[in-house]
């Protein structure tokens, strides 16, 4: 699904709606009324880390109106409509599940409006507030390196923090008079830390690295890992990202470490322990740095060997991620590798450790393979610089034609 310029984590507006009360107390019903929509279907949609999943598709009653509903309540989040040629527009379900909501298919964000749902009024009353500011905090700071002057430069990051602080201000006053709702978590999540001067070291100069340690030492101050509602909006899916990806060295020893830091702060809530070491296990398994296996390996071997705590996978897909975990631990960087044993050109066999070098370069190639093709001549060329470092290559070829190989090889010389 397509996603339009504002979401929930940007300052720009992205949806309208207008709602109309239900007398359903239980499940949830939403009366979704589209002015000059006219195909027959919409889409419920849910946020689910950094994804969107089709929830259900609903078939239209006509002149625009649509039923959204299910006997079960839906969890907390950040839900979506979307219509069929892809446009959508978000909203809070979470205690208030019996509601309506009446939009204008040709302006979502000027025709929104809810009827029974305070959550709702009140996710778009901030949507609206943060829109106008948000864009002129944008042009403010694209306008400071073309300041004339020290004192237009000064002008202009004043009002950056004077909006900056109306902002903050509108927050905390909703976090304090909302407290347990959806949106006063989401604005408490997207709180920033603020970063203490850094102190000096005892040689007086300022310690450099203060401010990193701090930020990441602070970064889950505003997460409530009891709290998965916060799974189903945008939100924990990238703090997560951004806390492995930039603020975690990145070696598999320590993300290893903060591996395990996570998945025991997700213990309070099964279903972000299911996503944190669903995370974990797929992002380093498909991982395209080399060496990262490693942490698909740990989690394997730590997490899955206990199966009770798997509790969304039966003992089938259990068991084969831990054999492949146990089958890669051998195999890692740093690891001393089997000793594989091959046939040479004249059918004798020789073994990785039988070639007498400090450092051998295990190449596994084919004579059909077109990108061995115009890697094996780079290899050629580079093994002739470290032949004198002492360093030699075992060639393994994966297709045998040894008729074809012997051309293969006099040809490439």
């Amino acid at each position: 699904m397509s996603r339009p310029k504002l979401t929930l984590l940007s300052v720009l507006l992205i949806s309208t709606m207008k709602l109309f009360a239900t007398t359903v107390t239980t499940g949830y019903h939403i009366m979704v009324n589209i002015h000059n929509y006219s195909d027959s279907i919409i889409y419920l949609a849910k946020y689910y880390g950094d994804k969107q999943y089709i929830q259900d598709t609903i078939k239209g009653k006509g002149n625009g109106l649509f039923i959204v509903d299910g006997k079960e309540n839906l969890p907390g989040g950040v839900y979506i409509i979307a219509t069929a040629d892809k446009r959508f527009f978000e909203l809070i379900i979470d205690k208030e599940q019996n509601f309506s909501v009446d939009v204008d298919n040709g302006d979502f964000i000027g025709t929104i409006s809810f009827k029974g749902s305070q959550e709702n009024d009140d996710y778009y009353d901030y949507l609206h507030f943060i829109n106008p500011r948000g864009t002129k905090l944008d042009s403010l700071s694209k306008a400071i390196p073309f300041a004339k002057s020290p004192a237009d430069s000064l002008k202009i990051t004043e009002e950056m923090k004077s909006i900056s602080k109306e902002i903050d201000d509108y927050k905390i006053n909703y976090e304090k008079n909302h407290q347990g709702s959806l949106e006063s978590a989401i604005f408490k999540a997207l709180d920033e830390i603020e970063i203490p001067d850094a102190p000096k070291l005892p040689n007086g100069r300022v310690d450099s690295t203060f401010a990193y340690r701090y930020y990441k030492s602070h970064f889950w101050d505003n997460i409530d890992f009891s709290d998965d509602r916060l799974l189903r909006t945008p939100i924990y899916a990238n703090k997560l990202q951004q806390y492995l990806d930039k603020l975690t060295v990145q070696h598999p020893d320590s993300i290893i470490k903060e591996a395990d830091y996570l998945v025991n702060k997700t213990k309070a809530s099964p279903e972000l322990f299911k996503y944190t070491v669903f995370y974990l296990t797929y992002n380093y398994e498909t991982s395209k740095i080399m060496g990262m296996d490693a942490v698909f390996v740990h989690m394997a071997t730590t997490y899955y060997t206990h199966p009770k705590d798997i509790f969304w996978l039966d003992s089938s897909a259990i068991k084969k991620i831990v054999d492949r975990g146990f089958q890669l631990q051998p195999l890692l960087l740093g690891k001393k590798a089997p000793n594989l044993v091959f046939r040479d050109l004249n059918n004798q066999p020789v073994s990785i450790y039988s070639v007498d070098a400090p450092y051998t370069v295990l190449y596994y190639w084919s004579y059909d393979c077109s990108h061995c093709k115009v890697e094996t001549p780079i290899l050629i060329d580079t093994m002739k610089k470290w032949l004198p470092l002492g360093v030699k290559v075992l060639a393994v070829q994966t297709e045998y034609n040894l008729d074809t190989l012997k051309n293969t090889i006099n040809r490439m010389g």
